[in-house]
C-alpha cells in the first residue's frame, strides 16, 4: 500500500507540491484571522466543580470580587493631606455608574489598611458592573483614562486588568508565532 502511494507520489509530485503550496497559502491566510474568533477569559471550565461551587456561594452571598484595584501614590503629599483625598475622591465619585457598581476605599471605610505604612500611597477597590470577562476588558479599556488623579500616579491592577493584559499579550504573540511558523512551514513543505 505505502509502495503505490510512494509511486504515486513520486508521479504526480509537482501536482502535490502545487497542493501542498495552495494549502500552506490558503492556510495561511486564513489562519490570520484566528484572533478574530477567540474569545475572551476561559480561564475555568463553566461546568466545573470549583465553578458550580464559586456560583452556589455568590447566590447564597452576592459577588464578592474586587474586578480593578487603582494605586495612587504621591511623593510629597500623604493620604491625610486634603488635597490628595480629594484628587482620589473626585476621581472616583466621577467613574461612569454603569460601568462601575461599587467602590471602597480609605475614606468610605475609613480602613487604615488602605493607607501604606509611609501613608504616600493608598488603593481603591472597584467592582465592576458586568461579571463577564470579555466586558470586563472592554470596561478596564474605558476606565484607564478616567483613573487619572490630579497630582497623584497611579498604577491599575486586579484581576479585570490582569485579564485584559494577558488577552492583549496572547493577541501579539499569536500574531508573532503565525509570523515566525508559516515561512518555516512554507520551507519544509518546498
Amino acid at each position: 500500500m505505502f509502495e503505490s502511494l510512494g509511486r504515486a507520489v513520486h508521479r504526480l509530485r509537482w501536482l502535490v507540491l502545487a497542493l501542498a503550496a495552495a494549502f500552506v497559502v490558503l492556510g495561511g491566510a486564513w489562519g490570520t484571522q484566528v484572533a478574530d474568533h477567540l474569545r475572551p477569559g476561559g480561564f475555568t471550565h463553566t461546568d466545573s466543580e470549583s465553578a458550580d461551587a464559586q456560583r452556589v456561594l455568590e447566590d447564597a452571598l452576592g459577588r464578592d470580587a474586587t474586578d480593578i484595584l487603582v494605586l495612587y501614590r504621591s511623593d510629597t503629599m500623604t493620604v491625610d493631606d486634603p488635597c490628595f483625598a480629594a484628587a482620589v475622591r473626585d476621581t472616583v465619585r466621577d467613574l461612569p455608574k454603569d460601568l462601575v457598581s461599587s467602590s471602597a476605599d480609605l475614606w468610605s471605610t475609613r480602613s487604615q489598611q488602605f493607607a501604606s505604612t509611609d501613608r504616600h500611597a493608598t488603593y481603591v477597590a472597584l467592582r465592576l458592573a458586568s461579571d463577564d470577562d470579555g466586558r470586563q476588558m472592554d470596561i478596564v479599556d474605558e476606565l484607564q483614562p478616567k483613573l487619572d488623579a490630579p497630582g497623584l500616579t497611579e498604577q491599575v491592577g486586579g484581576q479585570a486588568a490582569v485579564n485584559r493584559d494577558v488577552s492583549d499579550q496572547v493577541g501579539e504573540d499569536l500574531t508573532r508565532a503565525e509570523a515566525i511558523s508559516l515561512p518555516v512551514v512554507f520551507v519544509l513543505l518546498v
